[in-house]
């Protein structure tokens, strides 16, 4: 007996049979999930290290290449690929798909402490990170406005950010691209040299000029105040009128 003979022959058992599938289907159809990027397991880690104020050739040689050397030693290893850029070199790790991503990741940063001490002095830490797609950005907007492009820069984080993530559902909010003010110190050579100083060392004595540090609490009637030390500056003429 075939199944066309079967459902002639029991009607109801076929009709019962069929509501019970219709019936499970609309019960699962509202439980199924959805997601825009399904879970995935991407076999890629990026390695970004920072270098303040260094032009992307010194970046490439001092940074990139003992990056590279050090992620191309790694296991299950299938491609490397760098970009030096001013301040900062990104290197982009490829493993073989079903490598154990956990162990990747403490394996190149067991590798980058390795060669922490090849680095330049004044090299930030590099930071190691799995490539991870639900961490893309969903929604991507553009802000502008009449004025300085620092001005516009400066409302959308301390304005158009803030408001952006107080919003129900939004994981976090990040912004690239934008203007910050930059103030550029132009001294004299051979003044510099006369005193017995260098242009690191200058460097160095604006930057302790700028800075503001907690030094204690002083209590006065019975009322404690925090006390700070030194301050920051507001202009680019306390820079000027500085003396070294």
């Amino acid at each position: 007996m075939n199944i066309a003979e079967y459902s002639v022959r029991r009607p109801i058992t076929v009709t019962i049979v069929v509501a019970a599938c219709l019936l499970f289907g609309f019960l699962s159809l509202g439980r199924i999930g959805l997601d825009l990027l399904p879970q995935m397991d991407l076999p890629m880690a990026v390695v970004v290290t920072v270098y303040p104020n260094a032009d992307p050739e010194t970046i490439d040689s001092l940074i990139t290449v003992p990056v590279e050397r050090s992620l191309k030693s790694a296991r299950n290893i299938k491609s490397v690929t760098s970009t030096s850029m001013e301040n900062v070199s990104v290197s982009l790790a490829e493993f073989n798909w079903g490598s154990d991503l956990g162990s990747v990741q403490e394996e190149i940063r067991a590798g980058m402490d390795r060669i922490r001490y090849q680095l330049p002095e004044g090299v930030q830490d590099p930071i190691v990170s799995l490539i991870d797609p639900s961490q893309l950005p969903l929604m991507m907007l553009t802000v502008g406005a009449q004025g300085d492009l620092g001005d516009v820069t400066r409302v959308a984080r301390e304005i158009v950010k803030p408001e952006i993530e107080r919003v129900d559902g939004v994981a976090g909010v990040s912004i690239s691209g934008g203007a910050d003010r930059v103030i550029s110190v132009e001294y004299d050579h051979e003044k510099l040299a006369e005193a017995g100083l260098s242009p690191l060392l200058l460097q160095q004595l604006i930057s302790l000029q700028n800075l503001s540090v907690p030094a204690g609490v002083v209590v006065d009637d019975g009322v404690r105040y925090q006390t700070r030390v030194g301050a920051k500056f507001r202009s680019a003429e306390e820079i000027a009128s500085l003396t070294i």
